[in-house]
C-alpha cells in the first residue's frame, strides 16, 4: 500500500480507537498511532518517510531490505514491551496497534508478508496491487468512512 492509503487507514482507525477506548491522553494516543503505522516503511528510501529520513532508510533497507524484518511481528512487540517497561503501556498498546494496521494493510498487497520470518515462511498474500485502482477505490471508500466518523465525533 502507498503512504496515503495507510495515513488514512490509520487516521480512521486511530479515531475510532480513541472513541471507543477512551485513554488519557488521547492525542499523544492517536498520534503515536498514525506515526507507528506509516514507521514499517522507513526500510525503503523509495516510501514517504524514507525519502523524509534518507539515512536511516539506506540503513535500513541495507540491514533488512524492504518488507524484510521490519515488515513482521517482532518490531511491534518491541515497541509495546519497551513503552510498557517505562510505565507507557497504553502508549505501547497504540504503537503496537499502529504497526499492525501497517502490516494488516501491505497483508493485503499482491506482494504480501511474511509476518513471521525467519521462524515461519508463511507467506499471506492480497489481491490489491500496490498504487493501483482497488487501493485507490478503497482509499476513496476509507476517506468516505472517515468523514462519517469526524461527522459522528462533532455532532
Amino acid at each position: 500500500m502507498i503512504f496515503r492509503t495507510h495515513l488514512i487507514f490509520n487516521i480512521l482507525m486511530g479515531l475510532i480507537l480513541v472513541q471507543y477506548l477512551s485513554p488519557t491522553q488521547k492525542w499523544l494516543f492517536l498520534t503515536i498511532f498514525i506515526l507507528s503505522g506509516l514507521l514499517p516503511d522507513i526500510d525503503t528510501t523509495k516510501s514517504k518517510i524514507g525519502r523524509r529520513y534518507k539515512k536511516t532508510s539506506f540503513i535500513a533497507n541495507l540491514l533488512f531490505g524492504h518488507r524484510g524484518l521490519l515488515h513482521t511481528i517482532y518490531p511491534p512487540l518491541l515497541l509495546f514491551i519497551t513503552f510498557d517497561y517505562f510505565g507507557l503501556g497504553v502508549l505501547g498498546f497504540a504503537s503496537l496497534l499502529g504497526y499492525l494496521s501497517h502490516l494488516l494493510l501491505d497483508m493485503l498487497t499482491l506482494q504480501g508478508l511474511q509476518v513471521f520470518r525467519p521462524i515461519s515462511k508463511f507467506h499471506v498474500r492480497g489481491f490489491f496491487r500496490t498504487g493501483g485502482f482497488l487501493e485507490t477505490l478503497f482509499q476513496a471508500c476509507l476517506i468516505i468512512i472517515l468523514v462519517y466518523v469526524i461527522k459522528s465525533m462533532v455532532g
